[in-house]
């Protein structure tokens, strides 16, 4: 990435315009950019913040401070849309005596990826593996919920930054999510899977 493109990027997160490449152009408009006078226009610095993290074009922490949980709700429903998936967001349910709260659900077919996203930029691994497995505790306790869109669900934690990491639930960072859903048939036969049943333990 060069520089001159990195400056750009910046100018368009901190001003709403800024002029770019062409093709760098190109990808934003799918983020409901549009061209306004010669320059690129973004009303959501959040998505292009998280645009900027994916291609590389901006370290985690740098845009992090632009960052919000919805940039991170939309990008994770949209890439399961374009891999096929239905998607819920913001879904609660009751899960045996407690409530619980899951960001994102994509499901096809037997299917069904529960999501919780976490949009930290620095954290220990120790903190991380705990929501991993409080996550997949609780996509358990809503198995008989979950049963009604598929019969396997597999929870998923991702994450602004760090590394791959299959504890309790998968822990998959946003650069590698679209990787991860064009591999999901093999996170199913490797990953923590919850079998869902429509019937109550």
């Amino acid at each position: 990435m060069n520089f001159k493109v990195y400056l750009s990027i910046k100018k368009l997160l901190s001003e709403g315009c800024s002029e770019l490449p062409a093709a760098w152009a190109a990808e934003l408009k799918l983020l409901d950019c549009y061209e306004d006078g010669g320059k690129v226009c973004c009303p959501s610095p959040e998505e292009v913040a998280l645009w900027a993290v994916i291609r590389g074009v901006m370290g985690e922490h740098e845009a992090a401070s632009y960052l919000n949980w919805k940039a991170f709700e939309s990008y994770v429903a949209r890439a399961l849309e374009e891999a096929g998936f239905e998607t819920l967001k913001n879904v609660r349910v009751r899960a045996g005596d407690k409530l619980a709260e899951f960001d994102v659900i994509g499901y096809d077919g037997d299917k069904v990826i529960v999501v919780e996203c976490k949009r930290w930029s620095a954290f220990r691994r120790s903190a991380l593996l705990k929501v991993a497995e409080e996550h997949k505790a609780k996509v358990e306790r809503a198995a008989y919920w979950l049963a009604k869109l598929g019969k396997r669900a597999l929870p998923v934690v991702v994450t602004l930054r760090g590394t791959p990491i299959r504890e309790g639930a998968l822990i998959v960072p946003i650069k590698s999510f679209k990787g991860f859903i064009e591999e999901v048939d093999l996170a199913f036969l490797e990953g923590p899977v919850v079998t869902l049943s429509s019937s109550r333990s």
